[in-house]
Order: C-alpha cells, then structure tokens, then sequence
C-alpha cells in the first residue's frame, strides 16, 4: 500500500490541474482549427466508401458542428458548393422530406409498441392499397424524375434518412442507375441528415450505411462519444437508451452527404436553429441559379408553412397524391367530375373497386 504524504498530495494535485490545462489547451487549438477550416474549406468535405450490396462507392461527406453550420451564409456559402465538387447541373428537384409512410413506419422500429405507433402507420384502407401507394411514389420517380433528372443533368436534394417515402423510392429507382453508370451518370444527389436521428444506426459499425460514415469520417468520429453521452443522457441512461432512439439509416443513394450535428452539448440539449439557417441558406443559393421544382408527397414533414413560404418566392411546388382515391375516381361515385382518369397501374389492381372492407361494412 502507497504511503500518502502532504507533498505526494500536492503532487497530485498539480497532475490534475496540469491535466485540466491541457485538455483546455488542445479544445482551444480544435476549436481554432475549425474556425479556419470554415474560412477556408480545408479537409472539411471527406471522401469516404460506402459498401452497399457488395459493391463500395465513393461519397462525398460533410459533417458539420453547430458552430460550423452557424457560421455560413450567403457571403460564403459558395466555398461549400466547391468544396462539394458537384457536377455541373442545369435543373434542381428538390424533394421535401415526406413522412407517415412505409418508409416511416419501417423505419422507426423504436416506436414498436409504444402509443406513437400508429401515428407512423400511412392512411391506406388495407395492405393492398399500402402496396399500390408504395407502388405509385416507386413509378413517379422511375417514369418522372428519372428522365429528366438525366435530360438536365439534375441537383437532387432529398431527407438523407430512410424514413422519407420520396427518399426511399429514390433510392430504389435511382440506386441501381447509379451504379451502373458509375462515373458517367449526369445527375447528382444531396442528402441531408442530422446525427441524433441515425445516432443508434451508426453505432453499429459497418453493419449500417450510417456506421459507414462515422466510422471513416474524421470529423464525426472526433465528436461520436461526445454525442453519445448526450444522446444516453437524453433517453433517461441505462443499457436500453440506444434502443429508444431513433432507428433510421441513411440513405445509401446520395452521392453527397450533410451531416449535422444539432445538439448543443453543453446544454446537453436539441439545437436545430444552425442547421435551419444552413440549409435555408444552401437552397436558396442553388434556387438563385438554376431553374427548380419542389415536390411534396404525403405529410409535409416542415409543416405547411414552409410550403407557402416555397410558394411565396415563386418556386414550383408539386403536391403529390400517391393514393388511388377510388371514391373521387369511380365513375359511378363522381360521375359529373370524372371521364375515366383510371391509371394503368389502377386498372392492372382493380384500384377503383370498392374495397373488401367498405363492402362488408355496408352490407
């Protein structure tokens, strides 16, 4: 046993302070280098390899503190678009994050069980036309974005999680395309995501798109453990705290990833005001440029007034309908507003005949 003496105590508490010193030091120093390399770009945007199905492509990725997210604007913002190294683009689509779908409801499994449940759950009548809904989102991107997004070379913007339908039909028409043409496909995809809400994914490892990315990306994995204890803190503590995030990955389809931080980690609390303001500042000065068209699919995830804010600023906006609404379509149900607008897909699932569910019921 260690004899302890007054000096030996001393002693130790000079260690400690010494200690203290320097990790207050070298926080100054990374705090000092982040600030530069916002001024000028410096490593900020990193290459990382995203395997998906076996086969590993590049991505470019940016992740962003809220200090970092904070400190951009329309005076600098063009040094994120070059350092990005986007294709040139003549068309951007942006697709606003659309909620309460299958994509949704797969993708939360930490709502399983819980009274939250179903408010993920989509408005369909019946699984069949849950299917046809999936079915409908799927073709609108393969038979309508697709083409153009080819003919001009399109920047798309989508929710870079799995739990937005437009994302995810996205992902399904647009993945394979892209890996087959590599190099030479036109269009380019931006993802946007913020770290707490794939948080539980990335924590895999490289098991998950989302542990892909932490675990190659410098700058995340600087501030992985700091996100943690604030996340853990925030779920109450305890072994089942990563079960009660959010469960979403990210979407493997996007060339280019933005990650944000959104928590303030001293506070230990949700600070989206940074990513807000960074995000409204990197559309706007894409919108200021190109020709675009915002597209709406189900729940408006940013609510209504951001759509009329869209509207305000004369920005095409699409709102999208994916269900076959058989009462307003069935010529005998509308007979004066309706002259046969049954879709192929409608015809092919007998979509506008009363549903096994209503019929029972009115029998």
């Amino acid at each position: 046993m260690a004899l302890v003496t007054p000096g030996s105590v001393g002693s130790m508490v000079n260690s400690r302070q010494r200690a203290a010193i320097e990790m207050n030091a070298m926080e100054d120093q990374l705090n000092e280098l982040d600030d530069i390399k916002v001024k000028t770009m410096f490593q900020m945007v990193e290459d990382v390899d995203i395997s998906t199905g076996g086969l590993a492509i590049k991505k470019k990725f940016l992740f962003l503190t809220n200090k970092q997210a904070a400190s951009f604007n329309t005076t600098n913002m063009d040094n994120v678009l070059q350092a990005l190294e986007l294709k040139e683009s003549h068309f951007v689509i942006r697709l606003v994050p659309s909620v309460q779908g299958m994509a949704q409801f797969k993708g939360h499994q930490e709502m399983r069980g819980t009274i939250d449940e179903k408010y993920t759950m989509p408005p369909t009548l019946n699984e069949d036309d849950c299917n046809r809904t999936e079915s409908q989102l799927v073709l609108f991107i393969k038979k309508c974005i697709l083409p153009v997004a080819m003919q001009t070379r399109a920047l798309i913007l989508c929710g870079g999680a799995n739990d937005c339908s437009l994302a995810v039909a996205l992902q399904k028409v647009m993945g394979p395309v892209m890996e087959r043409l590599g190099a030479d496909c036109p269009f380019s995809i931006i993802g946007m995501v913020f770290a707490p809400e794939v948080h539980a994914r990335a924590h895999e490892g490289l098991s998950s798109i989302a542990g892909q990315f932490a675990a190659q990306s410098k700058t995340w994995s600087r501030r992985f453990s700091d996100i943690h204890s604030c996340m853990v803190n925030k779920m109450g503590g305890g072994d089942e705290s990563l079960s009660k995030m959010q469960q979403v990955d990210m979407n493997s389809a996007c060339t280019h990833m933005i990650c944000f931080e959104t928590l303030n980690l001293k506070t230990q609390k949700w600070d989206v005001k940074p990513r807000t303001s960074f995000e409204n500042t990197f559309i706007e000065s894409l919108t200021q440029r190109l020709p675009s068209i915002v597209i709406q699919a189900q729940t408006a995830d940013q609510g209504i007034t951001n759509l009329g804010d869209i509207v305000r600023r004369k920005i095409p906006l699409l709102l999208l309908d994916n269900r076959e609404r058989w009462p307003l379509l069935s010529r005998t149900e509308n007979p004066k507003h309706c002259n046969d607008p049954c879709t192929q897909l409608a015809k092919d699932t007998n979509a506008l005949e009363t549903p096994d569910e209503l019929t029972a019921c009115h029998k």
